[in-house]
């Protein structure tokens, strides 16, 4: 990596494919070479401790109903850390894709910046690998910052259970396993691809940010507005059909 004139040339050996086949090692290439631009980034770091400052506080909360009122009355044990993810408030998902947005917002402007695009135009990447290794890279960030939370979770759960602490519980584990491989994958993949396709149709940033809070806002309120019976079809959630009751 070296700078010149104000302007940061990213430099990557991008191996040459052929026309007729898709190169995974050409497609994770491209995904690291926007990776070294984005984690220079301050809004990816402001993006990950107002994610964490939200995830967090949700379990200290279900943290002192299961201290200070569930032992008393059973009817909150829903709230306690257990069934934290098992009835998980589509609003966590609506500010993860928002700070998703947040990454996004001036892709195609950073890339000119820091000449990307001479990078990339001077191999033969096809267009599908540099859209797949773009999608990887910034649905992989966000989703790294979900299993740090719930690792991070997970293990003051263990613990307090270990050292007897009773000030935390652990999550359900079938629960983590549906948010971290399943739920989460697919969701931050879908939009990031969205969100990617607009920046390359719309040139102005506040187009690409009305577009993707009406959209984000719009699924949203859908979703919650929608009947039970019919919302596993488009929640992002497949826990909120696994509450399972240890009585």
């Amino acid at each position: 990596m070296s700078q010149t004139n104000g302007s940061v040339n990213l430099q990557v050996k991008l191996e040459p494919t052929s026309p007729q086949t898709l190169s995974l090692r050409t497609v994770v290439q491209v995904a690291q070479l926007e990776l070294r631009s984005t984690l220079r980034l301050f809004r990816l770091w402001l993006v990950f401790l107002l994610l964490s400052g939200a995830s967090l506080s949700a379990y200290v909360l279900s943290c002192l109903v299961f201290v200070n009122i569930a032992p008393f009355n059973f009817s909150f044990g829903g709230g306690t850390p257990l069934y934290l993810l098992g009835h998980l408030d589509p609003a966590y998902f609506l500010f993860f894709q928002t700070g998703l947005l947040l990454l996004l917002l001036d892709q195609q402007h950073r890339i000119r910046r820091n000449r990307l695009e001479e990078v990339i135009e001077s191999r033969p990447v096809r267009n599908l690998e540099y859209q797949i290794g773009h999608t990887l890279c910034y649905s992989g960030l966000i989703w790294v910052i979900v299993c740090a939370n719930v690792l991070l979770m997970q293990l003051i759960g263990v613990s307090s259970k270990v050292f007897n602490f009773h000030v935390a519980d652990t999550l359900q584990l079938h629960s983590v396993f549906n948010l971290l491989f399943i739920d989460a994958p697919v969701s931050l993949l879908i939009w990031t691809s969205l969100f990617l396709l607009w920046t390359k149709l719309f040139g102005s940033r506040m187009l690409i940010l009305f577009a993707g809070l009406s959209v984000m806002i719009g699924y949203y309120f859908g979703t919650l507005n929608t009947p039970h019976t019919f919302v596993d079809l488009i929640s992002q959630s497949s826990n909120q059909t696994l509450f399972v009751s240890d009585i």
